[in-house]
């Protein structure tokens, strides 16, 4: 069952319930600023992923969504909308919840992450982008700054012919359309492989 709840009734996951170690998670720093600025943004989401709460010793322990919980102190939201956990679940299962809820099963496509998503968005996002000599961890007033190719927030394929990885996808269209237009310049269909072979 989903409701919202007091925040002063909330406690973080300090290791207090017997057998659950505390909360291994841990965000500082550019990320956290970002994970609050992400609930400024977009506060509904706290309610399209709500914590996981646990009842003991006369308060709701965080079991998922510890990170979420000290943001939201630090904003002064008063309450969190939170699915309460059955008193009659094992330790083993609190623990699993806590470790599955912070584990990343799947990996970023990032050949279409920087052929259809914008960079400074994913980064303010709190995705992990890649950086570039132009990136804005860079002061803004300097020299090396103002070429018209460093345009914050501008996609990889917008500063690089192709994305810089160090593996190419040959399905993806830009190389197709790389590979066409290569074999119009130079008129080469293959045809002449087999003769330079002998």
């Amino acid at each position: 069952m989903i409701q919202r709840i007091n925040i002063s009734e909330i406690k973080p996951n300090t290791g207090q319930i017997e057998g659950l170690p505390a909360n291994p998670r841990q965000i500082n720093g550019t990320k956290f600023e970002k994970l609050k600025q992400s609930l400024q943004d977009d506060p509904e989401m706290l309610d399209l992923r709500e914590l996981l709460v646990y009842w003991y010793d006369n308060a709701y322990i965080v079991i998922a969504g510890n990170m979420r919980y000290h943001a939201a102190l630090e904003l002064h939201i008063t309450s969190l909308p939170c699915k309460i956990i059955p008193p009659e679940t094992p330790v083993s299962k609190l623990k699993a919840y806590t470790i599955k809820d912070n584990a990343s099963f799947g990996e970023w496509d990032y050949d279409m992450l920087a052929n259809d998503w914008d960079n400074a968005e994913l980064d303010d996002w709190g995705v992990d982008v890649w950086r570039d000599e132009n990136s804005d961890d860079k002061p803004e007033n300097t020299s090396e700054n103002t070429s018209e190719n460093t345009s914050k927030g501008a996609p990889l394929t917008e500063r690089f012919v192709i994305p810089p990885f160090s593996v190419l996808d040959t399905r993806k269209g830009y190389w197709q359309k790389r590979k066409k237009a290569w074999r119009e310049l130079i008129g080469d269909m293959g045809e002449s492989r087999d003769m330079t072979l002998m």
